[in-house]
């Protein structure tokens, strides 16, 4: 005898396998390419009969799986032609060793969506150094972050555009790169954990408020990773937030320069980021230029960067920056622009955080001390600029805010912390308590205020 489940029990049913991402007529299936070697080169459909196993992918949650076909000799385009949408949690590209580009027709939509709780993947393995080429536009839903992994030796370029609600993270392995051309949409965030991801083309839109974009239009945040700059000069115009220490870099045949040009946060506390600009002098004399032109900041406190750089490397810092670390240039070249700012807080006698290292660098723009906790005793100082190590230039736009340019490189205030004079040297990189009130000065500011106070009270009265 069967038993008939009352229709409003059926109806819940139906609702909590949907909300689980699992539809009555559509579970997630794997479908596999059958282990094959292709030679000859043209447009290879998904639709082609006897081509996978256990059975040809339908419209729905779909697994696609390459890694068994082996592509030589001339390139192909594999085309879903599959008329629907598919839902995939997870693709796997083939070996090749020539170019294999990904497409889809026309009446295919194709969306990158959990499998459960886990996020999808895109999975790079290739052994051979061919060309995968994702050339189907997709979208990634809210909540969910696509996940390009793998190990691969070659070159993967991302042509299509990704929109949607969610993000995506890079982390892989190998030699390959994973070049982005495409001006995605996608607002989720990008995050760079491994790898190396080449910018292609340039964000759309001001800083911080991208529109489209290579890295989407969300955070960026870069945890690890190197980017590289691709036939061109590369912009990128996303908030930034550094977790790791990370590499730049630039194509084969050009000092090709990047520009971060939104706004850049250093993430922990007491932390110290190292960013390495990886530029070779590919054209005789020229150097590769890492600019940071919107001010970098920090998420706690004491935050610092060291620059570690090849020969051929120039850093530019053009913003007015709040970090409270060490800033530490261990070669190539730093310039700190004019208008453009370091902050230094000053503590107890020699507590304090500083420029050091072994480059070369050039200081046009402004330092700040913050010197409400600073020491207050005649003969305290602090290094700022470790001249002994570094090969610094102060320029003549520079300056110390809060601080009057007394000649002879030095700058000086006065009547600070109970009025004591401090003094900045070019020549030493020191700050210095130069002065303090005599105890003279001391008991006629109190007769004084004493004296006031005497008159106030006699008016009063």
């Amino acid at each position: 005898m069967k038993t008939k489940l009352p229709s409003s029990l059926a109806a819940a049913l139906i609702g909590l396998l949907a909300f689980a991402g699992v539809s009555r007529s559509q579970a997630q299936t794997t479908s596999t390419w059958i282990t094959e070697t292709i030679s000859s080169g043209g447009i290879v459909n998904w639709s082609t009969p006897g081509k996978w196993t256990p059975a040809t992918p339908v419209p729905g949650n779909v697994s696609v799986d390459f890694t068994g076909l082996t592509v030589n000799t001339a390139a192909i385009t594999l085309t879903n032609d599959i008329a629907g949408t598919f839902n995939i949690y997870q693709m796997k590209l083939a070996n090749a060793a020539t170019t294999v580009t990904y497409n889809k027709s026309a009446s295919t939509t194709m969306n990158w969506v959990k499998s459960g709780s886990s996020n999808p993947e895109l999975i790079l393995n290739s052994s051979s150094s061919g060309d995968s080429q994702i050339s189907f536009a997709s979208a990634i839903g809210s909540g969910v972050t696509l996940q390009i992994t793998g190990v691969a030796n070659a070159t993967t370029r991302q042509l299509s555009v990704m929109s949607g609600a969610g993000g995506v993270n890079v982390n892989k392995t190998g030699t390959g790169n994973l070049y982005v051309t495409a001006a995605n949409t996608y607002t989720g965030d990008f995050t760079l954990t491994s790898g190396v991801i080449g910018l292609m083309t340039d964000s759309v839109g001001t800083p911080n408020n991208v529109t489209s974009g290579p890295l989407g239009r969300g955070t960026v945040h870069l945890n690890g990773g190197t980017v590289t700059a691709v036939s061109a000069v590369r912009t990128v115009n996303n908030s930034v937030q550094v977790g790791g220490d990370f590499s730049v870099s630039q194509g084969a045949g050009a000092a090709n320069n990047i520009t971060f040009a939104g706004t850049v946060m250093l993430t922990g506390t007491g932390v110290t980021r190292t960013i390495t600009g990886d530029y070779n002098s590919y054209v005789s004399g020229a150097r590769g230029t890492l600019a940071f032109t919107g001010a970098i900041s920090e998420a706690g406190a004491g935050n610092g960067i060291t620059f570690a750089n090849t020969a051929s490397t120039h850093i530019v810092l053009s913003g007015i920056n709040t970090y409270t670390g060490n800033t530490t240039v261990t070669g190539g070249n730093m310039t700190l622009s004019d208008n453009a700012g370091l902050k230094f807080v000053i503590g107890a006698n020699g507590v304090n955080n500083r420029l050091l290292g072994t480059g070369i660098i050039n200081l046009d723009g402004d330092f700040t001390f913050d010197l409400a906790g600073a020491g207050t005793a005649l003969g305290n100082s602090w290094n700022i600029v470790n001249v002994a190590s570094l090969t610094e230039t102060f320029g003549s736009t520079f300056s110390v805010n809060g601080f009057s340019d007394i000649g002879g490189n030095l700058w000086e205030a006065t009547n600070v912390n109970g009025g004591r004079t401090y003094q900045f040297s070019e020549a030493t990189g020191l700050l210095s308590v130069t002065a303090v009130p005599e105890p003279t000065t001391w008991a006629l500011l109190a007769g004084g205020l004493t004296l006031v106070t005497v008159l106030r009270r006699r008016r009063i009265n």
